[in-house]
């Protein structure tokens, strides 16, 4: 093999056989090699991010904006002050208590935004298509047959509701008795352990054969670079 003649792709497949090497060593138990591997993967993605935020952030929404247009100046100092007020008081510990009332209000806001998210993106149209499973007109539209169209509609809401109802935690006090919920929110909620298997049971044969096809990719992008230099041409 001829080292002078390496080229760019061959070193980056190099290191990705190296660190593959080692992340799969993890089969024979933990060991520093996987944890050197982690560490390396955790320190590259925060120093990405860091870069980032630096770059998105700090310079397009802060230095920059001044720069150019000084008048800006009094929109931005107040975001300004109270960054630097909770980056102060989270890194020292005895003033910590100093930053709890705007960690809450950004907890707060994200918790809001969260929220409402889920709500007006989720559950919402999950509930409007929910609904539109009983729709024979769309059944006719798509050239559905009608009796498939609606008993997967009434399968789909029978997950929902016995789901839901296995989540339900709401229970009755009973004199010297321990508390239970009603009978038939019982026998719902053990209907919907049986969709809740199901569920996942395909996500986890999703996870594996998402992590063979990576591997198998993997192995064959290591198998490419790596085949010209190794193998006995």
């Amino acid at each position: 093999m001829n080292l002078s003649a390496l080229s760019p792709d061959f070193i980056g497949g190099f290191v990705g056989f190296i660190l593959t090497v080692l992340v799969l060593s993890y089969l024979f138990g933990d060991n520093a090699m996987f944890r050197f591997t982690s560490h390396l993967f955790i320190g590259v993605a925060a120093g990405f991010v860091a870069v980032v935020v630096f770059y998105n952030v700090i310079l397009n929404q802060l230095v920059f904006p001044t720069i150019q247009n000084p008048g800006s100046t009094n929109a931005i100092l107040p975001a300004f002050f109270l960054g630097l007020w909770l980056f102060i008081t989270k890194v020292s510990p005895r003033l910590s208590r100093f930053g709890n009332p705007l960690m809450g209000y950004l907890v707060g806001a994200a918790a809001a935004t969260a929220i409402g998210g889920a709500v007006f993106g989720t559950v919402f149209p999950q509930v409007g298509a929910s609904g539109g499973l009983f729709d024979t007109q769309a059944a006719g539209q798509e050239n559905q047959n009608l009796i498939y169209w609606l008993v997967r509609g009434v399968l789909i809401l029978i997950g929902t509701i016995t789901t839901l109802a296995f989540f339900h935690f709401g229970t009755r006090p009973r004199p010297d008795q321990l508390a239970r919920p009603p009978a038939w929110i019982e026998g719902l909620g053990k209907a919907g352990q049986i969709f809740i298997m199901i569920t996942f049971g395909v996500l986890f044969a999703g996870v594996y054969s998402a992590a063979l096809t990576a591997l198998i990719e993997r192995l064959n992008t290591l198998f490419i670079l790596l085949g010209p230099y190794l193998l006995p041409q």
